[in-house]
C-alpha cells in the first residue's frame, strides 16, 4: 500500500514539474518596447514599437511599428496580433506615450490596462506628447539608441536626476495621485522638433491634471519649482537674473545647484499656513563680465539676489496654481490632512486652496567657483 501511494505521489509531482501550461515560444512573441495612445473616430488607436533583430552573427537591433484601432484599449491590444502576427510581449515595455487629446479625455482607461495586465510593470513611465499625435514620436530619430521608447525612457530618468525639471511619471505614482485627496497628478511632456536634417523629440515642460483629465501645462522653470516645493529636487542648472550687481545693468547666471534640502510643511499653529523652505548650494562655473565671487561681500550679494528670486518665484507660482487654476499639484492638501485628519473633508473640496497662505524661506550658499580646487576665502 505504501509503495502504491508513493508511486501515485511521484507521478503527481511529475505533472506539477512539467513546465508552464501557457508557455509560448519566444519566436512566437513580439517584444513591445513602448506604445502610444491616440484617439480615433471609433475610440482609440494604439501604436506599438516592436523590437526586432536582423539575426546572424552581425545582428542589428531595430524597431518596427504596428498599430490597431478599437473602441477600447483592450480591443486595440487584442487586435494588434493581426498587424504583428505574433502575441505581444510587454515584459520589456518601458514607456507609454499619451496624446494631449487622449489625456484630456482621461487616463483612467490607460491605468486600468496597466494594473490588469500582469505583463506590464506598474513602474512603467507615462508621458504626454505635446501638439502631435503620440504615435508621431516613433517617426523621430533617436541619437544613442535604435529604439525610440528606450531612449525616451532614459531621457526621463536622466532629466529627473540631473536637471529636476519634471517628476518622472511612474504609473503607480500616477494612480496614487489620482486616488489621493489634496494633490494632483503631473506628468512629463515631450515635444517633437521637425527639421530637414532629422526629426527629434525632447522633454518640454510638464502636463498637470485635474483628477485623471489633463488640465494644463507647466513651463520648464515651473516644473523645477514644483520639484523644489515637493522636496523632490535633485540637481539642476536654473537661470537667475541679477539686477543690482553688474555695472552694465541686469545680467543672467546659470549656476549648478549641487545640493538641495527642503520641502513643504504646514505651520504647527495653523495648518492652512504652508512653509516652503530649503537650503541651496551653488557652483559658479561661469560669470558674466564684471561679476566676481572672490570676496565674501560679492558672494553675499549674489546669494541674496538668487534667494529673493527663488522665494518670489515660488510665491508667484503657488498663487497662480491655487488661486487662478484651483489646482493643488503641490500636495498641500495632503500635508494638511496628514497634520490634522479632522480636516480631511475640507481638503476634499477646492475651497481650502483659497484659505492657504504660502511662505517661502531659503538659504543660498555659493560653495565653489567651479574653476579652482582651492576653497573660497573671505
Amino acid at each position: 500500500m505504501k509503495k502504491i501511494t508513493l508511486l501515485f505521489l511521484t507521478v503527481l509531482l511529475l505533472f506539477l514539474l512539467c513546465g508552464c501550461y501557457d508557455y509560448v515560444d519566444i519566436e512566437e512573441k513580439a517584444m513591445v518596447a513602448g506604445f502610444a495612445v491616440d484617439l480615433s473616430e471609433n475610440g482609440y488607436r494604439v501604436t506599438a514599437e516592436l523590437v526586432s533583430s536582423s539575426g546572424g552573427s552581425d545582428s542589428e537591433i531595430q524597431s518596427k511599428i504596428a498599430y490597431s484601432e478599437g473602441k477600447t484599449l483592450s480591443e486595440c491590444l487584442r487586435n494588434m496580433i493581426s498587424e504583428s502576427s505574433k502575441k505581444l510581449d510587454f515584459g520589456h515595455c518601458k514607456i507609454i506615450f499619451i496624446s494631449k487629446t487622449a489625456a484630456e479625455q482621461g487616463i483612467d482607461p490607460i491605468l486600468d490596462i496597466i494594473f490588469h495586465n500582469d505583463e506590464i510593470k506598474v513602474s512603467i513611465d507615462l508621458a504626454v506628447v505635446r501638439d502631435n499625435e503620440a504615435a508621431a514620436i516613433f517617426q523621430t530619430d533617436p541619437i544613442l539608441s535604435p529604439i525610440v521608447s528606450y531612449e525616451a525612457q532614459k531621457t526621463l530618468e536622466s532629466m529627473s536626476h540631473y536637471l529636476s525639471v519634471s517628476p518622472q511619471g511612474f504609473s503607480y505614482k500616477a494612480l496614487n495621485h489620482i486616488a489621493s485627496i489634496g494633490t494632483e497628478l503631473v506628468l512629463p511632456m515631450f515635444a517633437i522638433r521637425e527639421s530637414e536634417q532629422r526629426n527629434s523629440f525632447y522633454l518640454n515642460g510638464c502636463a498637470y491634471f485635474k483628477d485623471d483629465h489633463l488640465a494644463g501645462e507647466l513651463t520648464e522653470a515651473e516644473g523645477r519649482y514644483l520639484q523644489i516645493i515637493r522636496g523632490d529636487f535633485n540637481k539642476g542648472r536654473p537661470t537667475f537674473t541679477l539686477h543690482d550687481i553688474a555695472e552694465g545693468g541686469a545680467c543672467c547666471i546659470s549656476p549648478e545647484i549641487t545640493s538641495f534640502s527642503g520641502g513643504s510643511k504646514p505651520s504647527p499653529e495653523d495648518p492652512y499656513t504652508i512653509y516652503v523652505t530649503g537650503t541651496v548650494k551653488l557652483r559658479m562655473d561661469e560669470l558674466p563680465q564684471g561679476i566676481s565671487i572672490e570676496t565674501a561681500e560679492s558672494r553675499e550679494k549674489i546669494e541674496a539676489e538668487v534667494q529673493k528670486e527663488i522665494e518670489d518665484s515660488i510665491l508667484t507660482f503657488t498663487d497662480k496654481m491655487l488661486r487662478q487654476e484651483k489646482n493643488d499639484i503641490f500636495g498641500f492638501g495632503r500635508l494638511i490632512y496628514h497634520k490634522d485628519t479632522a480636516l480631511t473633508k475640507e481638503v476634499s473640496t477646492e475651497e481650502y486652496m483659497q484659505k492657504l497662505t504660502v511662505k517661502a524661506s531659503f538659504q543660498v550658499q555659493i560653495e565653489s567657483s567651479g574653476i579652482s580646487k582651492k576653497p573660497l576665502q573671505d
